[in-house]
């Protein structure tokens, strides 16, 4: 399932709207496109700064809070939104929808936009969703997590390419994206065909994200799968130094050699795990690690 969107720490609403009307007055002289792309941002900023205020209490206490601020406030668009969000996220969705329909008559639908399309996405009508992420893409192009949940849609309705270059525009636009995104879309890319192009995106992620096990691990799985055990053995040797070279690491290492028929180097592998292993406090895993270990040893079966 997809992540919930990013919040991003903001000042005060009061500083904020002297700011954009201060660089409304001495930038856009009273363009009115750029007025309203400004009324837009504040709304937006305003939107994030309630959210971050209930953001770390339980659905319940977030729902009390924001019930009493809009006993305060009940022309804030921003609150609606907020509590349509917690109701989507609960699958209340017709408790969502009564929410966001009452937000869109506070303010611009496309600051709705978003939320009705994630909520649309969970209730199964990617049709529908796709549409609000659509809406809200022409106003903010640079919506990371619009790009995101536009690909899952994408990807389940069986549309790989669209969900692809929708992932590919999340990557771009955003500074760390999660590691998890780069390999589901390699995995559409492979099951597609085009393994080549899977490990170019994988490499292009750790390009930009550093040298991740993760992507790694999947990389080398789609270097068997393409029987390049060198390549593979390549990457694997990569992660020796964030891994620090750990048992489970040599024991990876010693059955790529295997493959690769440099059986000495692999029983020696196999060895310096299996040594390490016994110095460890046994757990379960190490235990497990430890038969895989005394496995790789045994002698070869004799014809």
């Amino acid at each position: 399932m997809p992540r919930e969107k990013c919040s991003i720490v903001s000042p005060s609403p009061a500083s904020v709207i002297r700011a954009l009307r201060d660089a409304a007055s001495a930038t856009f002289s009273g363009s009115l496109y750029c007025m309203r792309m400004l009324q837009l941002l504040l709304l937006c900023v305003l939107y994030v700064h309630n959210g971050n205020a209930f953001a770390h209490a339980g659905h319940e206490e977030q729902l009390l809070r924001i019930n009493r601020a809009i006993e305060q406030q009940p022309d804030d668009q921003a609150l609606y939104i907020r509590r349509g969000s917690i109701y989507s996220g609960n699958r209340q969705f017709d408790d969502a929808i009564a929410n966001f329909e009452h937000a869109e008559r506070l303010g611009p639908g496309v600051l709705v936009a978003f939320e009705r399309g994630v909520l649309y996405y969970r209730m199964g009508d990617f049709e529908r969703a796709t549409a609000y992420f659509n809406q809200y893409l022409e106003q903010f192009p640079q919506a990371a997590h619009a790009y995101e949940y536009r690909a899952w849609a994408a990807r389940d309705t069986g549309n790989y390419q669209q969900a692809i270059a929708d992932l590919n525009n999340y990557f771009d636009v955003l500074e760390k994206p999660h590691p998890g995104n780069y390999i589901a879309a390699a995995n559409m890319l492979h099951d597609m065909q085009q393994t080549e192009q899977a490990l170019q995106l994988l490499d292009k992620g750790m390009g930009k994200i550093g040298l991740t096990p993760q992507l790694q691990r999947r990389a080398i799985e789609l270097e068997l799968e393409r029987d390049q055990v060198s390549n593979a053995i390549a990457r694997q040797d990569s992660l020796r130094k964030p891994l620090n070279a750990n048992p489970l690491w040599k024991l990876q290492m010693a059955e790529l050699l295997l493959q690769d028929k440099r059986d000495e180097a692999a029983r020696k592998m196999a060895q310096q795990a299996e040594n390490e292993l016994l110095e460890l406090r046994p757990t379960p895993a190490r235990l497990e690690q430890l038969e895989h270990a005394r496995e790789l040893l045994k002698p070869p079966a004799v014809p």
